[in-house]
């Protein structure tokens, strides 16, 4: 066994401020936690995972509070990445 350590929790990134862009018609803004439910009742739906490139099958289901919660993690704008919702 080496004596190199892996760390499985990366140090944390920054966090890039967010602008909030506004259009004729959508607005782009930072995700909230308040987004979470409605991201939940989505789900796991066949053409939206299409839409992102992932392989889907044809069924649809509610995301767990686990996957909601995990979603809104992974959505934090960093310092080489900006993340928005998108209000129409």
């Amino acid at each position: 066994m080496s004596g190199n350590r892996v760390s499985k929790d990366p140090a944390p990134r920054p966090v890039r401020p967010t602008p909030v862009l506004h259009g004729p018609r959508v607005t782009l803004r930072p995700p909230a936690a308040a987004d979470a439910d409605g991201a939940r009742r989505i789900g796991l739906h066949p053409e939206i995972l299409r839409l992102f490139g992932d392989e889907a099958g044809d069924e649809w289901r509610e995301l767990t509070q686990a996957e909601s919660e995990e979603l809104f993690e992974a959505l934090v704008s960093t310092d080489d990445r900006v993340t928005w919702v998108v209000d129409a």
